[in-house]
């Protein structure tokens, strides 16, 4: 081939490609506008409402920290190990070692990530690498030599397909809550009450920590629902609580109102430091050393208990109103909790006063 045909040959070339680009230039400028996220087009398209409605999965950062959004639901990472396990049996074995109580259980709740069948290749794409809760509660539970551990990790995952978790909250619902107490009545030697004794209310549209962290649009259209069980009808009780050196008083009556606003504490109220539940049963006394997974768990309790003490240690400021005198103690926390070293640091001050 001479050089002028080399030449024609280049310069042929040379000019298919530069109709190729201008062909793809005026087909991407034809484009429909119902292509883009949401129907915005380019000039309205705002980029932080964009990330939020295109994201079906992801970290989001907030004022309370990172919440990680997985469809229609929020989860916690879960960080702990057979180490964080078994220093959290330390903790309560030594904590048993000062209290004079010949009944002393534990239960640590999974939180729900650990339920939930998320790919790997998603988790490792997300950076959202989580733990296996189940072998850091195996791992306490072995280590407990003073303290009888209530494994509840079976049942639980017997019923992950039903609404044991909420959506927008990293709390367990009433119906979670109620099937780790049937376990608890095995260990106790008490007789469950059915649920279908017990009349049920539906508060629809909660919206929980997850969600006022996050403000997420996503959660705000998966809101949950609390179903409630009026087990004060059947079984009244007298609460007082403890916060700051006041007490604060409430008869829970026949007719307590109840609605979705008041969130999470409908089943007992607030996060306090302690509560006092004064009820009509002639059973014993039980202590409890816990978080908010005692709040959905206590309501169960009051037909087996006359009185029932939660003391929660992430919110106790001063040990005075620490009395273990119960007949049963129990420790019930969610995996995060036992596992944390903070958590643990908090039990260690009760009985180190």
């Amino acid at each position: 081939m001479n050089k002028k045909t080399l030449l024609t040959v280049s310069l042929i070339t040379a000019l298919a490609i530069i109709l190729i680009i201008l062909i793809a230039v005026a087909i991407f400028k034809n484009q429909p506008e119902d292509t883009l996220p949401s129907g915005q087009n380019e000039e309205t398209s705002d980029i932080s409402d964009f990330t939020e409605k295109a994201m079906e999965r992801g970290w989001v950062i907030n004022k309370l920290g990172y919440s990680y959004l997985y469809y229609d639901r929020a989860l916690q990472q879960f960080n702990g190990t057979v180490y964080t396990g078994q220093r959290y049996a330390d903790v309560l074995n030594s904590f048993a070692g000062e209290i004079d109580c010949a009944k002393i259980f534990s239960i640590t709740v999974p939180t729900q990530a650990e339920y939930l069948d998320i790919p790997v290749a998603v988790m490792a794409e997300d950076n959202f690498y989580c733990n296996s809760q189940k072998e850091a509660v195996f791992a306490s539970s072995l280590a407990m030599d003073k303290v009888k551990n209530i494994d509840i990790y079976d049942v639980l995952y017997a019923h992950k397909d039903e609404y044991i978790y909420f959506r927008t909250d990293y709390n367990w619902t009433a119906l979670g809550a109620y099937y780790a107490y049937t376990e608890f009545c095995k260990a106790a030697n008490l007789q469950p009450v059915p649920l279908e004794n017990y009349e049920t209310v539906e508060l629809e549209n909660y919206l929980g920590w997850f969600y006022t962290a996050t403000k997420s649009q996503m959660l705000l259209d998966n809101a949950d629902t609390i179903v409630y069980y009026r087990i004060e009808k059947e079984h009244p009780c007298y609460i007082t609580s403890y916060e700051d050196g006041y007490m604060t008083h409430t008869l829970k009556y026949i007719g307590t109102e109840i609605s979705a606003e008041d969130g999470y504490s409908v089943f007992i109220g607030d996060e306090k430091p302690v509560y006092k539940f004064e009820t009509r049963s002639k059973g014993g006394t039980l202590a409890i050393i816990g978080d908010t997974s005692a709040h959905a768990f206590i309501p169960f309790l009051l037909p087996h208990f006359k009185e029932i003490t939660l003391y929660n240690p992430n919110m106790l400021k001063s040990t005075d109103d620490i009395i273990l005198n119960a007949d049963t103690v129990l420790f019930l926390s969610y995996a995060t909790n036992a596992n944390s070293s903070v958590f643990c640091e908090n039990i260690e001050r009760l009985y180190k006063k």
